[in-house]
């Protein structure tokens, strides 16, 4: 499957839970069973294997990593990932959690960081740089990630 396509079913799924999030609320999305802490500073919990079904005609669902992410702290590591793509929303009030006031993302640099608004979506590359990060007295950065292949098996501190 070439990149673009890759991407557009990214997309497509990055898409459909968000609307199960707005419409259903977390706990019907997320597998509460899976949470866990990657790299002492990622909670990660994945979102319900039966979500995904639909789209295992279109893209090899078992190789896919799609979680809602959460990092509370300034210790977000700055990163790539050599061979996966990913679609990440920044979540807010209308997936039932907190505005990320003062969190800030990096995206292609390590140097200038960016923002957070709930409902940014950034369409991440191979190989591009970025990272997430709340500073001491903000709410934690809290983002649905869809990406192409497992975290665990694909992550390079920058």
């Amino acid at each position: 499957m070439d990149i673009n396509s890759v991407g557009l079913a990214l997309n497509d799924i990055s898409n459909e839970i968000l609307f199960k999030l707005r419409s259903e609320g977390i706990d019907g999305v997320l597998d509460h069973s899976t949470h866990h802490v990657y790299r002492d500073t990622w909670e990660r919990t994945s979102i319900k294997q039966a979500l995904l079904e639909p789209w295992r005609d279109k893209i090899d669902i078992d190789k896919l990593s799609v979680e809602v992410i959460t990092n509370s702290g300034d210790k977000g590591e700055i990163h790539y990932h050599d061979d996966s793509y990913a679609v990440v929303t920044f979540l807010g009030p209308r997936e039932h959690f907190e505005e990320p006031k003062g969190c800030v993302y990096y995206f292609y640099s390590k140097e200038d960081p960016n923002k957070v608004l709930s409902g940014i979506t950034l369409q991440i590359l191979p190989r591009v740089i970025h990272g997430f990060r709340s500073p001491d007295g903000c709410p934690p950065v809290v983002f649905l990630s869809v990406q192409s292949k497992k975290i665990i098996e694909d992550f390079f501190p920058v």
